[in-house]
């Protein structure tokens, strides 16, 4: 196998992580913030980044001069210990932090009986029953490629 061949390969396979390490995810401040509202201030938890966000799913944002596309906008579930998820569409649940991008399967405890997961309800990951704590309104960016 040629050089290029395997260079060529190796790109293929690193095209998806790379363009997920450049995904970036804004959450709101508030507790209990179940949507985003038609002007809403964001940050960036890992570096405590504020941004007015004004948008929809696909739709580009200029945020500090660079261009993005809101990708997803959704709720962010947040558990004792720093664990931040997203439920998918399939009903796994994706993990924020602390290790972004890690896919769980969960059952889920509805203790309140109110049919939605809403605070004092549990997840069960790895036979752990963890509390949830807050949820946030959370959006996903990625950098408009030029």
């Amino acid at each position: 196998m040629k050089i290029t061949t395997i260079a060529a390969l190796l790109v293929i396979m690193l095209a998806p992580v790379a363009a997920f390490a450049q995904e970036m995810i804004l959450e709101s401040q508030s507790k209990i913030q179940p949507e985003l509202k038609a002007c809403d201030t964001l940050h960036h938890e890992q570096t405590c980044d504020r941004y007015h966000v004004v948008g929809v799913e696909g739709q580009n944002l200029n945020l500090d001069g660079q261009e993005y596309t809101i990708t997803w906008m959704g709720l962010g579930y947040y558990f004792a210990g720093g664990l931040i998820l997203q439920a998918t569409e399939d009903g796994r649940w994706l993990e924020v932090a602390p290790q972004q991008g890690q896919l769980h399967t969960a059952s889920w405890i509805d203790t309140d009986a109110s049919g939605a997961v809403s605070i004092s309800d549990s997840l069960v990951i790895d036979g752990k029953a963890l509390t949830l704590k807050d949820v946030r309104m959370q959006v996903r960016v990625i950098p408009v490629l030029n």
